[in-house]
């Protein structure tokens, strides 16, 4: 693993092989997100699969993975919607420096758990650098997230991964019980957009924090194998 500094975010970046796809994982190591395990994972589950991790840490979770300001809405956080800087510091500067130094991917993905999650799929129906999202447990409850979405289409020929806890959506926070609605709707879309060429949502058992490691892991696997097919066949 090689760790340095790309602008004002530090980059954690695996490879394994040449070419395949490059995953950009939104990540914060103060909620224990740990690039190598990552990685274990995905080793044990795609071990033939050339591939490279690049996990970006934010420096305020809520601060830069959300797409605009929302204030402090659950009572415990304050969103002010810096995720926009986000996407132009991994645009502008993050993938042409990881693209430099470590050669150019057949396909990029983005990935994250949570409001990362959310900022993900955001990123996805912002922009045209990513071929495929895995949205793993996504804050789709996000104020006005929906209202986006439902204005927004997905790169040409490309992949996404939607997954939700089946008991998220029974949270007592009124905002955070509309996860499942919110995430069966973006599925819906996703299936009425003629740019997506294969989506799928996975419903994990138990809540927002279990198994955060696997679901990802689960989201980056499906993706990456989704984007490496049309060269398989």
């Amino acid at each position: 693993m090689e760790t340095f500094e790309i602008g004002s975010h530090i980059c954690h970046v695996m490879q394994h092989g040449q070419g395949g796809t490059h995953i950009y994982w939104g990540m914060f190591s103060a909620y224990g997100f740990r690039p190598d395990a990552l990685d274990d994972e995905l080793q044990q589950l795609i071990p033939a699969e050339p591939y490279t991790l690049i996990a970006f840490e934010a420096n305020n979770w809520d601060h830069d993975f959300s797409p605009w300001p929302a204030g402090n809405i659950t009572g415990e956080d304050d969103f002010t919607g810096e995720g926009p800087q986000m996407l132009a510091w991994l645009e502008d500067e993050c993938i042409p420096t990881v693209e430099g130094k470590f050669g150019a991917p057949d396909a990029r993905m983005i990935v994250g758990y949570s409001m990362a999650g959310m900022f993900s799929l955001w990123a996805f129906l912002s922009s045209a650098a990513f071929q495929g999202v895995a949205s793993c447990s996504g804050s789709l409850w996000y104020p006005e997230f929906m209202d986006f979405a439902r204005k927004a289409s997905a790169p040409e020929q490309s992949v996404a991964y939607l997954s939700l806890g089946d008991a998220e959506e029974r949270s007592k926070n009124a905002v955070l019980a509309t996860v499942g609605d919110c995430r069966r709707e973006e599925d819906q879309l996703l299936e009425a957009d003629p740019n997506v060429a294969a989506h799928t949502l996975v419903w994990n058992k138990g809540g927002h924090f279990s198994k955060q490691g696997k679901r990802t892991a689960d989201g980056v696997v499906w993706v990456v194998r989704e984007l490496a097919r049309p060269k398989q066949e």
